[in-house]
């Protein structure tokens, strides 16, 4: 009889010790604390945490060596008397608060050696919203996670910095954070911040200011990096098809050396400018802002770019596909550019250099700094400026003007064709003012326009019509030359095709027909 009675009371002892370590595991105050954090329970038995007593700045620092969030949520108790709160109910004052003491910023650091994960809600039980700073080195993994009457909520695997009891900034040197399929939801929060060494996306992230930094650097109050070190990194940023990002501002910053980001679902900044900031390669699916700001040393496009105000795309190699890109104002891509999409823009478009199977088209003028490939369509409402070109479609109302053209399809405006060096012309071009090569120029194809058409040797293989006058220094035709003005030739003629001049012909060199020549000179010599 002893020894049953003596076996059960160790059984009972054994299921509260084991019942305490359950607790435990979820929600650990530090013991070697300096700090008075206590823990208690709301009466429908959701975890409190009585912050600890503020100091002179208003920042109440807690200690954890375990710190877990489950899916009933959690309390901060920021209140000097009895409140209610939205998951607990009724709860008592904060016994560490003395009247008008609550806390302005609540720290949660834990120094233990266990990742937090966090599947519930933050609620602070508080007459204001407070910022909130919730730090882990070993990694946070948030499923279902979010805040309620929090101002500004911060989550880091950095260590939080302190300067005479006031917060200064935040070193990160290791750990991730990883948002799990049932993702996160900041739409509480003024202000959502994720700051790690790396971040993992499986779920969405929602807020209404979202930032996120990832790299080994280090982060001023504000969360602007004021240090980065020269560690080399790899994907910094990873987001699968059902990790997206979505909130009014979004920004987005990776420091580590060669780190990138790549997103598979979608990036949506509403009401702001959407900036993606990397050293590595950026690689994302369909990213949306009132603006989009990109920089990094690689950047591919998957699906959609749309901004309601400009786009601006800074790397060494811009690669477009899907959908396309989209903006109301202009488009700058300072890279070489490979497009597969369409490129739509009510204003203009910039680029360093340009290969295009795609469409690109602007109101405004398209400029390429360097070479372009055209393979599909490039059409604007103004001029069009690139060094050489190689081009199947050119549509430029307002004028065109390159170094070299091969022209394999059409070209079209309806001002001046400006050529600084030569022309390979082996499709149709059509110019309502006047063509100007100062180099020479192949034409196996059509040639029209209503103005003169200038360049030094013109081999002619099809047909030229320039209604105000043709001058050139070397003339080879074995097509068929019109012009309803002068023809010059300023060296030598070799003709086995035909030639239709109502002004005058005149040869300085020799002339050698084998065709037809026709000339039917007005009574004005012209």
């Amino acid at each position: 009889m002893r020894n049953k009675v003596f076996r059960k009371f160790i059984t009972i002892i054994f299921l509260l010790i084991y019942n305490i370590e359950i607790f435990a595991a979820n929600l650990v105050v530090d013991p070697n604390s300096k700090n008075n954090t206590k823990l208690d329970k709301s009466a429908n038995g959701v975890p409190i945490v009585n912050i600890s007593t503020p100091n002179k700045n208003g920042i109440s620092i807690n200690d954890f060596s375990e710190y877990n969030i489950g899916k009933e949520g959690q309390i901060i108790n920021n209140a000097d008397n009895v409140g209610r709160s939205h998951l607990g109910g009724l709860v008592n004052a904060n016994p560490n608060l003395a009247p008008n003491q609550a806390a302005n910023l609540v720290i949660f650091q834990v120094n233990g050696s266990n990742r937090s994960q966090i599947e519930g809600y933050l609620e602070a039980l508080s007459r204001q919203k407070i910022d909130v700073i919730l730090s882990n080195e070993n990694g946070i993994y948030i499923n279902n996670g979010g805040t309620i009457n929090v101002k500004n909520f911060t989550v880091t695997t950095g260590k939080v910095n302190l300067k005479d009891g006031d917060f200064v900034g935040i070193d990160v040197e290791r750990g991730n954070i990883v948002i799990g399929p049932k993702g996160m939801n900041g739409n509480d929060a003024n202000y959502v911040e994720l700051i790690a060494k790396t971040l993992e996306l499986r779920g969405n992230v929602v807020a209404e200011d979202l930032k996120v930094v990832t790299g080994s650097n280090k982060t001023d109050k504000k969360g602007n990096i004021k240090e980065k070190s020269n560690v080399n990194g790899d994907i910094a940023i990873d987001a699968r098809n059902l990790g997206g990002m979505y909130a009014n501002t979004i920004k987005i910053i990776s420091t580590d050396k060669g780190a990138g980001v790549n997103s598979d679902a979608f990036i949506v900044s509403k009401n702001s400018k959407l900036e993606i900031t990397a050293d590595g390669k950026i690689k994302v699916n369909k990213v949306q802002g009132k603006g989009i700001d990109i920089k990094g040393k690689e950047y591919e496009q998957k699906d959609l770019a749309y901004s309601d105000e400009g786009i601006s795309i800074n790397a060494n190699k811009i690669k477009l596909s899907g959908t396309g890109t989209q903006a109301n104002k202009e488009i700058n891509l300072n890279g070489v550019v490979e497009n597969n999409a369409t490129i739509y823009t009510k204003e203009g478009i910039k680029t360093k250099g340009l290969t295009n199977t795609g469409v690109v088209q602007a109101i405004k003028n398209i400029e390429v700094e360097g070479n372009l490939l055209n393979k599909g369509e490039i059409l604007t409402n103004e001029k069009f400026t690139a060094k050489d070109i190689n081009s199947k479609k050119l549509v430029a109302l307002n004028g065109i003007s390159v170094n070299n053209l091969i022209n394999t399809e059409k070209v079209l405006t309806n001002k001046e064709l400006k050529i600084n060096g030569s022309l390979k012309n082996n499709g149709d071009i059509q110019v309502l003012d006047s063509i100007s090569i100062k180099e020479n120029a192949l034409n196996k194809g059509n040639i029209l326009t209503n103005g003169f058409f200038i360049s030094k040797d013109l081999k002619n293989e099809k047909v030229l019509s320039a209604k105000k006058g043709i001058a050139v220094n070397k003339l080879e035709n074995s097509g068929k030359i019109v012009t309803e003005k002068k023809l010059d030739i300023s060296s030598s003629l070799i003709n086995s095709g035909a030639i239709e001049a109502e002004g005058n012909i005149k040869v300085i060199e020799n002339v050698l027909n084998t065709g037809d020549i026709s000339n039917w000179s007005r009574k004005d010599g012209n």
